[in-house]
């Protein structure tokens, strides 16, 4: 038999034969290779041929070994089967078959080519002009049913076998290695190796081959088979096909700032060339890419890509980079109203980016007027170009220009004549302003009163005349429309004759408030009349939206009662010269309240915080603060000018809702206009309790399986889980422990105090932890005795109290021992040693644990004969009384009575008995066996003959020592008493004996001889056994 390996990555095995097949379909191959062979371990104690086929020859079919062969080569073939154990082997061949298929049911009695059944370890199967081709279907069985190697090989003939039907075939990818292996399988001595093609030869059985193309290689090992001592040359064929094998060489596109897409190509070949079909492994997987012959994709995920090309059995793999997708940088730069030029009107430009790709940018500014800046707009007081670069997180870049212009043309101001005498005459003394710049311009006059301008006069073009009717320096402005510059001169007003100056005054300083401010008036003072001082005058005050000049005057120096606001003009006329001279003043309405706030240092009043202090503010000068707060009973009190108030209402009984303490106002009123402003403010009180109760987690007993108890809070209400309680737990002893829950050891009441990290508040439970751990109980008892059988089992049985119970039992038996029940309550056990049950009860998990030794039992053999000595024939009857440690059954007992008698019993079955037929000493043997255990007993059985007295007729007390003695022919008699007559009634001779016999020599009483003749004896004896004798006769004396 032959064994090759093929081994490439992973091990193939093609063997030919090594075990045998104990069914049709299983049969096994077996190739000769012209003069070769091979053996098989023969199987023994296995089953016998399958039915169905016709057997034959073969009476029996014990331990099959089925093999088919295939004619290569037609001719004779001579086949030997020898056991090497030289042990009995059989064998038939059936055949032939054209093909496999089907012959196990083709197995009939005119199929059959040879069989033999002798009982030789040598047999020869011959085949007879087989044909090449042909099928031959072989069962050897060993008979002997001995271990042994059975040698199956070819020693003769023309014809050969096929041993391609043991071949195999293996693949590698084309430029890998295989690695042929032929096993010496039939332990062929001195063996060596070769292969073909390459005649190679090795001192091994190893051979390892590149082929570039397909190859069918035959491997040989040759040997001397040391069965038969043939030199055999035993052979297998293995086919290496060569396949194709991808080689990847990948040419990557990564992503640029122009393109953000990437893609790749794997360039797949192949070695031989060609163009096979393959599928392509993507780790990660591109978005968009073909599995099967195709080696591109794109779409590929930054990073490391591992792909892998597999065409059949044959891959490649290839790893290569591919870099992070590239974000490209598109932007905008602009003003969001479009304007780009500084100007007076507008001095600060701002440019402003805007990303055009949804791509976020990092920015940087290149002006020309400043240093670089950094960000996404950039704010501009002057002129300036330049760049801005706009940068992704990628590293791409845009660049835009960017300008910004000036422009601060004021218009040029022109005004004639620059000064001008007024007389009391109206209409005397104008100024003509003229301004260039067209329709873009727009021009004003305004009279210099103090530190401030007013204007007067409308607005106008380029071209704006203005006659003034009072003396003062005035100011004539034209404003660029487009930029915003202005330009303005100066004129002054004089008066050539006297003119009235005077002054104005107002209580409320020219302005309208609240309240009692609400109502003003103003009143001309110091007249200073020219050239004749201190004259009369008369007075007029012109309300807002009065023009010209007034006809009207009074001698009423007081205007009183003015509510309304807006530009009052007050006239005063000099009666002496008629000139009038006027002021423009400004009455102004301030109602704007103050404004009021409150510092409020706490939100809400708490168990935590029970009071604060409210503090009125005002952001306006010269006010006073006021407190309205709450009252009991009434609402409220009269404003209070305290800038605090003080909140310490009582903390009173726990209430489930935020509840008001009160509302309170705090007023502002500005001393200047008498307006007043007022804020109120609700103080809310929240003394809500955390509520809680407390439950165990899981378990709510501390037992021994749960030796801590983690008691929670129950916390149901809304209200209680929105006050975000914390705990301090306090055990029966010990400190308190702060957390969310707690775990007790200890059993007994436990309270845990919840604080609201709201407000502060507390409130309390309580939970009682109860105990349990008790453990079951178990109690030790003796020994447990195994007894004394081929298989002794013992049931050990604990004492538990309490039974039943939840419990589990988990029992440890001696190292070695397999136990078939381990956590039942009681365990069979079959072999001694010390077992140890542990007693874990399920529902506090307590345990106990005990040892119970088991030892083995122990055998006593003993027997009682009915009689210890007695005579032939003697029965004797035994009364077994041999026992284990667990009892009298089952016990087999031999026994020899020592007469050559010997029975087997069963004890409790049978009372043994036997008869001694002859005298002498026995000895009975008892052999009792139970199992493993043996033990004998013995007893000696006296047996004495029978008592026996024989009395002889004739004696010859001649001297001659032959019959000289007249004595009883007698066995086992105790006492004898003989008397002797002669023929007349003489007594001659009397003897009492206790030996059992007596000697009478034929002499009287005397010593003398008596007469020859016929003598009369009594004899009395009695026999140790108890018989008594009592005989009379004759006895007749010869000299």
């Amino acid at each position: 038999m032959k064994k090759i390996l093929s081994i490439l990555a992973l091990c193939f095995v093609f063997v030919l034969s090594t075990n045998a097949q104990t069914s049709c379909a299983t049969a096994q191959p077996f190739c000769a290779g012209g003069t070769s062979g091979g053996t098989f371990p023969a199987t023994v104690n296995g089953p016998a041929a399958e039915n169905g086929p016709n057997y034959g020859c073969l009476g029996t079919q014990p331990n099959p070994a089925w093999y088919f062969l295939q004619i290569s080569q037609s001719g004779n073939l001579d086949i030997l089967i020898q056991g090497n154990a030289n042990q009995d082997v059989d064998f038939i061949c059936w055949g032939p078959f054209n093909s496999l298929a089907g012959c196990c049911n083709s197995l009939t009695a005119s199929n059959i080519v040879d069989c033999s059944y002798s009982s030789s370890p040598t047999e020869t199967l011959n085949i007879v002009a087989a044909v090449a081709g042909q099928f031959y279907m072989v069962l050897i069985t060993n008979f002997s049913n001995v271990a042994q190697d059975i040698l199956f090989t070819q020693f003769a003939g023309t014809g050969a076998t096929n041993c391609g039907i043991v071949s195999t075939s293996t693949m590698i990818c084309a430029g890998s290695v295989a690695t042929l292996s032929i096993t010496n399988n039939s332990n062929l001595a001195n063996p060596t190796y070769s292969m073909n093609p390459g005649a190679v030869t090795s001192a091994v059985p190893v051979f390892t081959v590149s082929p570039s193309v397909t190859t069918t290689y035959t491997l040989y090992v040759t040997g001397t088979n040391t069965i038969n001592n043939l030199v055999v040359t035993q052979t297998a064929v293995a086919t290496v096909t060569v396949l194709p094998k991808p080689v990847v060489n990948p040419l990557l596109m990564n992503s640029t700032c122009s393109s953000a897409s990437n893609s790749v190509n794997l360039n797949v070949t192949f070695i031989p060339s060609g163009s096979p079909n393959y599928t392509v492994i993507w780790a990660p997987p591109p978005s968009n890419f073909t599995s099967v012959n195709s080696g591109t994709a794109s779409g590929l995920i930054p990073g490391t890509q591992n792909v892998t090309v597999t065409t059949g059995s044959c891959s490649a793999t290839a790893s290569f980079v591919v870099g992070p997708i590239q974000i490209p940088a598109s932007f905008t730069v602009f003003n969001v109203v479009n304007d780009y030029t500084v100007t007076c009107m507008n001095p600060n430009v701002v440019l402003t980016t805007s990303i055009t790709n949804g791509n976020a940018l990092t920015y940087t500014w290149f002006p020309s007027c400043t240093g670089t800046v950094t960000g996404s707009s950039m704010t501009f007081n002057q002129p300036c170009t330049g760049q801005i670069t706009g940068m992704s997180s990628t590293g791409c870049t845009m660049t835009r220009t960017f300008q910004v212009f000036s422009s601060y043309t004021a218009p040029t101001v022109v005004i004639t004549p620059t000064v001008v005498s007024i007389t009391c005459i109206p209409g005397t003394g104008c100024f003509t302003l003229t301004s260039n710049l067209g329709p873009n311009v727009t021009t004003q006059w305004y009279q210099i009163a103090g530190t401030s301008s007013v204007p007067v006069g409308p607005t106008q073009g380029t071209i704006n005349i203005f006659c003034p009717g009072n003396p003062g320096d005035y100011v004539g402005c034209s404003t660029n429309n487009l930029t915003g510059c202005v330009s303005c001169k100066s004129v002054q007003v004089t008066a050539s004759v006297g003119v009235p100056a005077f002054t104005v005054t107002s209580p409320t300083n020219f302005t309208i408030g609240c309240g009692s401010t609400s109502v003003t008036s103003m009143q001309v003072s110091t007249v200073v009349t020219s050239p004749v001082p201190n004259v009369a005058c008369q007075y007029t005050f012109v309300p807002p939206a009065t023009t010209g000049t007034p006809t009207t005057f009074t001698l009423n120096p007081n205007q009183n009662g003015i509510i309304a606001p807006g530009t009052w003009v007050v006239w005063v006329k000099d009666l002496t010269n008629n000139c009038i001279s006027s002021q423009s003043v400004s009455i102004i309405q301030n109602t704007i309240a103050p404004n009021v706030d409150y510092i409020q240092p706490l939100s809400i009043l708490s168990c935590r915080e029970p009071s604060m202090v409210l503090n009125g503010i005002s952001s306006n000068a010269n006010t006073t603060i006021t407190w309205t707060v709450p009252a009991i009973p009434t609402n409220s009190i009269n404003p209070t000018p305290n800038h605090t108030v003080n909140i310490n209402p009582a903390v009173t009984g726990a209430t489930n809702n935020i509840s008001v303490v009160g509302i309170y106002t705090v007023g502002a009123v500005d001393n200047n206009n008498q307006c007043r402003s007022t804020k109120t403010v609700q103080i809310n009180q929240d003394i809500r309790l955390p509520k809680f109760t407390i439950s165990a987690l899981t378990n709510s007993v501390i037992t021994c399986k749960n030796p801590d108890v983690v008691i929670v809070p129950i916390i149901t209400p809304t209200l209680a889980v929105a006050l975000v309680p914390t705990y301090i737990w306090y055990p029966p002893v010990g400190s308190g422990v702060a957390g969310s829950s707690f775990n007790s050891t200890a059993a007994g009441s436990h309270t845990a105090i919840s604080t609201s990290v709201v407000n502060g508040c507390t409130t309390s439970a309580t939970y009682i932890v109860a105990i349990d751990v008790t453990p079951p109980a178990i109690s030790a008892t003796i020994p447990f005795t195994l007894d004394c059988s081929s298989n002794p089992t013992v049931l050990i049985l604990p004492v538990i109290t309490p039974t039943p119970g939840p419990y589990t039992y988990s029992w440890t038996a001696p190292a070695g021992v397999l136990i078939s029940n381990p956590s039942g309550m009681n365990l069979l056990a079959n072999q001694i040693g010390l077992y140890k049950i542990a007693l874990t009860n399920t529902v506090n998990g307590c345990g106990s644990s005990e040892s119970y030794s088991v030892v083995n039992g122990a055998l006593t053999a003993n027997f009682v004969p009915s009689n210890l000595t007695g005579y032939a024939p003697l029965s004797v009857y035994f009364t077994n009384t041999s026992a284990t440690s667990t009892g009298a059954s089952s016990i087999i007992c031999v026994w020899s009575y020592g007469n050559g008698a010997a029975t087997t019993t069963v004890l409790n079955n049978v009372t043994p008995a036997t008869t001694y037929t002859a005298a002498g000493t026995y000895s009975v043997v008892l052999i009792a066996r139970k199992g493993t255990c043996i033990d004998s007993s013995i007893h000696i059985i006296n047996v004495e003959i029978p008592s026996k007295m024989e009395i002889p007729n004739v004696f010859t007390p001649n001297g001659d020592k032959v019959n000289d003695v007249f004595r009883l022919i007698a066995s086992n008699l105790r006492e004898v008493t003989a008397i002797i007559f002669d023929r007349w009634g003489n007594k001659v001779y009397e003897v009492t004996s206790d030996t059992g016999n007596f000697g009478w020599d034929g002499k009287n009483q005397f010593g003398k001889e008596c007469a020859a003749g016929v003598y009369f004896y009594v004899i009395k004896a009695i026999g140790k056994d108890g018989q008594e004798y009592d005989q009379k006769g004759n006895v007749s004396l010869f000299r």
